[in-house]
């Protein structure tokens, strides 16, 4: 996932603590009423940041499953690290959401994909390449904080890369800027005259059109809690009815016109 302005990071949690028991971390089976617990990153926009309505797209498609499940849901704020784990000490349920990688498969049970993150490639707007194809056996920044996933990996051996990383999202946003790498990649829904260095007032990057690829995103359940399967099949359940009622459409059109407004 690949948001490149300083309120912006790059992976965002979002941690389910069930609503009975779990601060001893103990596993509970699924309630068939009440609540559960949400704790939340910052700024993994436009999925999840506070400062959007809703809480961001993926907190509300995540807050409707929920609510197709009879269950309601509270927020709070953790760290990534400490999300992943409670989530594998059975502390909490899950956490949301995440890009699919082989070593968290390892770990954890992967829900039916919540939203999908459009991958596009950038260059600093000063840059003398025109196309993504002049970009070929050139140096592409990969941040130290994200995963490379399939679909990273088959951009990565495409243009045949030479890959740089760097701490973070904005940290590859410098490091192209100041001639260190050649390219980037990136959230197709970020508005690049947003992204800033130093002060300098016109943008950073420029962002090219041509789509790279769609990153899906999902909810994670630890493989040693004990009704891992069970929580997972009734979360795809509620995401299923959420779809077939429509209302899940009607998510993704709120959400794209938040995101398209000027």
């Amino acid at each position: 996932m690949f948001i490149f302005e300083r309120r912006f990071v790059i992976t965002c949690v979002l941690v389910i603590w069930a609503g009975v028991g779990l601060a001893n971390g103990q596993a509970q089976e699924l309630p068939q009423t009440g609540s559960v617990k949400l704790a939340t990153g910052r700024n993994y926009a436009p999925f999840v940041d506070d400062s959007l309505p809703e809480g961001g797209w993926s907190v509300d498609v995540i807050k409707q499953t929920f609510k197709q499940l009879d269950l309601n849901i509270e927020l709070d704020i953790v760290p990534w690290e400490r999300a992943l784990k409670w989530t594998k000490d059975n502390q909490v349920l899950a956490a949301f959401p995440f890009v699919y990688s082989e070593a968290r498969a390892q770990q954890f049970i992967y829900s039916d994909p919540i939203n999908y993150v459009p991958i596009h490639m950038y260059v600093a707007q000063n840059s003398d390449y025109l196309s993504i194809e002049q970009l070929k056996g050139k140096r592409l920044c990969y941040p130290l904080d994200y995963s490379i996933g399939a679909i990273e990996q088959g951009i990565i051996d495409r243009f045949n890369f030479v890959v740089n990383r760097a701490k973070d999202g904005f940290a590859c946003v410098k490091h192209v800027t100041k001639g260190w790498s050649d390219a980037g990649i990136t959230n197709g829904y970020i508005d690049a005259t947003r992204i800033k260095v130093g002060d300098k007032k016109q943008p950073a990057i420029r962002v090219f059109d041509e789509l790279l690829g769609n990153i899906p995103l999902y909810l994670v359940v630890g493989k040693h809690h004990p009704h891992a399967q069970n929580w997972i099949e009734e979360f795809n359940h509620g995401l299923k009815l959420l779809e077939t009622s429509g209302k899940r459409s009607s998510i993704d059109q709120h959400h794209l016109h938040i995101i398209q407004k000027p």
